[in-house]
Parts: C-alpha cells; sequence; structure tokens
C-alpha cells in the first residue's frame, strides 16, 4: 500500500462518516485507529451498559474531558439515559467551536443553568432535543441566552420540560431561524400564544403540543389550526395533548392532514374513537402512526 502522509490521510477520512465504515478504517492499522480517534465527529454506542468505559476512555480519553482534548471538531453528541451535569454542559459549550448538535434523550442531572450555557456559547447549534428529559430548577430562562444574532436552529423540542417559557424570547427566537423545521413546545407554552409563534415559522416540517387542560375557549382552537394550515410544509404532527381540539375543528385543519407522513396521537379516549377514525381519512400518505 502506497504511503500517505497524515494530512491525506485526515482530508480522506473527513468524506468518512458513518461509524461503521470509521470502525472498519480505525483497524487497518495503528495509524489509522489514531487517525480515526483524532478526526472523529461523532461517537455511537448503541448499549452503553455493554461496553466498559475505560475502554471507551482509552480510545476516546474521558466522555467529555478526553473529546474535548483530542476532537476539538466534534459537531454533535448525543447521549440516552444518562446522568449529566451542568458542568459537562459547560465544558461541551466551551470546547467544540463548531458544535451544532446535542440530544439528551431520556436524561437528568443538568438544569436551566446548563442549558444556558450551550445556547449562550454554541453560536452555530442546530439542533437542541430534549426528549424526555428533566431539567432541574427550570425557570425558562435558557432560551433568552441565545445571542440576538444566532440565526442557525433548524429543529428545537424541548416538549418534556416542565419549566415556565418566556415567551417573547421564545417568538423572537423562532422568528430569527428561517430553517427551523422541527419545534417541539411543553404544555407551559399557552394555545394563545401558539398561533403567533407558528405564524413566525411558516417554514415548519414538523410540530409537536404537549398535554394540557382540556378547557380552553373554543375560539384559540380556530385560531391555532388556522395557523398550521398556513404551515404548508407540515408533514409531522403530534397532537398529545391537543386531540380534543383536533376532533372539534376537523373543518379548519381538514387541509392539514392529506400532507401528513407521521402523525402522533396519544390517549385517544374511547368515546372519541368515531373522530378520531374520521381524522385518519384524510391522511392519505401517512406512513407513521402512533396512537
Amino acid at each position: 500500500m502506497p504511503h500517505f502522509p497524515e494530512e491525506i490521510l485526515e482530508q480522506i477520512f473527513s468524506y468518512i462518516t458513518h461509524c461503521r465504515d470509521r470502525n472498519a478504517l480505525s483497524l487497518v492499522s495503528k495509524t489509522w485507529y489514531d487517525l480515526d480517534r483524532r478526526t472523529r465527529h461523532s461517537v455511537f454506542i448503541g448499549n452503553c451498559y455493554a461496553l466498559a468505559p475505560e475502554r471507551s476512555i482509552k480510545r476516546f480519553p474521558n466522555w467529555v474531558v478526553g473529546l474535548a482534548r483530542d476532537c476539538p471538531d466534534l459537531r454533535e453528541l448525543r447521549l440516552k439515559r444518562m446522568l449529566v451535569s451542568d458542568p459537562t454542559l459547560l465544558l461541551i459549550s466551551g470546547s467544540f467551536p463548531n458544535f451544532r448538535s446535542l440530544a439528551l434523550i431520556g436524561c437528568h442531572g443538568f438544569s436551566a443553568d446548563g442549558l444556558s450555557a450551550i445556547t449562550a456559547k454554541c453560536r452555530f447549534l442546530e439542533h437542541l432535543d430534549l426528549q424526555e428529559s428533566e431539567a432541574g430548577n427550570d425557570s425558562g430562562q435558557w432560551l433568552s441566552s441565545f445571542p440576538e444574532s444566532f440565526t442557525s436552529l433548524i429543529s428545537l423540542n424541548f416538549g418534556s420540560l416542565r419549566g415556565a417559557v418566556n415567551l417573547d424570547d421564545l417568538m423572537s427566537l423562532v422568528a430569527r431561524c428561517p430553517n427551523l423545521k422541527n419545534l417541539r413546545v411543553n404544555k407551559a407554552v399557552p394555545l394563545l400564544t401558539l398561533p403567533q409563534i407558528l405564524l413566525r415559522a411558516p417554514q415548519l416540517v414538523e410540530l409537536g403540543i404537549e398535554p394540557r387542560a382540556h378547557h380552553v375557549d373554543p375560539g384559540s382552537h380556530t385560531r391555532l389550526y388556522e395557523a398550521i394550515r398556513k404551515c404548508k410544509s407540515i408533514q409531522s404532527l403530534s397532537l398529545s395533548g391537543a386531540l380534543h381540539i383536533a376532533l372539534s375543528c376537523q373543518f379548519h385543519i381538514s387541509a392539514i392532514f392529506p400532507k401528513l407522513i407521521s402523525l402522533d396521537i396519544i390517549s385517544v379516549m374511547e368515546g372519541r374513537i368515531l373522530g378520531f377514525i374520521n381524522l385518519l381519512t384524510h391522511c392519505h400518505k401517512l406512513q407513521r402512526l402512533r396512537v
């Protein structure tokens, strides 16, 4: 095999992004192993309990400290069902200048302070997914930490957080991110405010509404679904918290459902089964249904 300088190999490695391909390359030689270690943008571990942490730390020394030292170009980190502290989020925010994606799935141990570090310092952030995660001391002020010049957000999911939300900060963030495609808000965002948010993001492709009280002014239902209808690109809709609204506004939302590829509706009450079935008759392109 011809000998290539490490600089050239690094350029070649930069075009190989799939974890399985990377794993195969790392087995070729010690040099390639070291190159893979230094140039990785992401690490996938399907089951963190099936792998000894010492082995991963040896290859990628210390989950965050080691990555900060040896993988400065890391751009994406996905953690699932793990304890994540504020100092860890603070270190992430200050160690990776090109960091773009953070997913904390079912994680706990962090607070609004840790989230504020991410939103304030990760200036190229595109994806922030807090699915099923819990934040202690969640004042909702982390939304205000996004710089006013920040415009890169593509996906934002904070549906599981329980804290209050500064609605002005949320609307301002949505309005200045023209590439925002995926938005899932928590139940602290009132239905009265959702139409104002959606009108600032007509480019949305995915929308999620978390469970909330059923006693809401019917006029709010109509305004909400009129706003959703103006989001011409909607393909995925989660109405887990608003099925009762959907069923009461079928006339207004009938134009939405023929475009849907994914529909998420949980906890369908027995008395509303017929209405739910009627909704499905409009979903001609549906590929994924969660009930």
